[in-house]
């Protein structure tokens, strides 16, 4: 994770440009932005605030993050979180786990698969072979 504000500052520039580009008005870029920035400075603000009264050392406070690929058939998130729990309490490396599911691309067909009847001389293979003999 990158924490230089510099590489920040670059990429919303680029943002801000591509806008421009686009046809939005500069004037109308550069408040939304400012509106922007104002609003997350004052929620950070507070996110420290509540972190520092509820963690008084904040460096103390650990998240794990576990991505993995949905499935319906796999171990649930409640597993993992009980394993979890049960595993590393014991050594307190993690404060807690957060878990990500990843869809797969094509979840439809991973959830309802179906296969199409192979219909003699009407399948696209069919069309190709018939295609290349009249070619050739």
């Amino acid at each position: 994770m990158n924490t230089n504000i510099v590489d920040y500052i670059k990429h919303i520039e680029k943002f801000a440009t591509q806008l421009h580009n686009r046809g939005y008005n500069k004037n109308a870029i550069e408040e939304s932005f400012s509106e922007a920035a104002s609003l997350l400075q004052k929620q950070s603000q507070h996110t420290k605030k509540f972190i520092n009264s509820k963690n008084k050392n904040i460096e103390s406070h650990k998240t794990l993050f576990l991505k993995k690929i949905f499935h319906p058939r796999t171990f649930s998130n409640k597993l993992v979180q009980w394993l979890f729990k049960r595993s590393f309490d014991k050594i307190k490396l993690f404060d807690r786990l957060i878990i990500c599911n990843k869809r797969p691309k094509n979840l439809r067909d991973l959830l309802m698969p179906s296969t199409l009847a192979l219909v003699a001389n009407n399948n696209p293979s069919d069309y190709i072979e018939e295609v290349r003999s009249q070619l050739t």
